[in-house]
């Protein structure tokens, strides 16, 4: 009796690794095809008198992102992030002058076009949009 719980836990143990290393696994590919499916630099605006200006960002090979947002001035406030192979995306910075924590959500469509949204700490959530360079 006892040696047949034991097999169980044992099976039961390597069947819980196996699918955290599938699971892990996994993940890099995705970030791998989202890099060769999007990779490029993309740019735009944030929506009218929202106090974000323009934006841009590029998508590397790995599916990592960096770029910069222009928010309540002209200074430019890095950003980084990540992007999925359906195309969505999230990222953060802090902003140029005061060092306030924002986060960025989004989508860039099959087309090439970008939607999304930028939330500073504090600050109204703002769409901003553009499309690929």
């Amino acid at each position: 009796m006892k040696q047949k719980r034991s097999v169980s836990m044992f099976v039961a143990l390597v069947l819980i690794i196996g699918a955290a290393v599938v699971m892990s696994g996994c993940s890099g590919v995705n970030n791998k095809l989202a890099g060769i499916t999007y990779a490029g630099t993309y740019g735009g605006e944030g929506e009218n008198h929202s106090g974000v200006g323009d934006w841009e960002f590029t998508v590397g090979a790995s599916g990592n992102f960096t770029g910069w947002f222009e928010i309540l001035s002209s200074a430019k406030s890095e950003c980084s992030g990540s992007i999925k192979a359906d195309g969505s995306f999230t990222g953060s910075g802090k902003t140029k002058l005061t060092g306030t924590p924002f986060t960025i959500t989004g989508k860039i469509a099959s087309d090439n076009k970008v939607t999304g949204k930028i939330a500073v700490q504090g600050l109204n959530t703002v769409s901003f949009s553009g499309s690929k360079k």
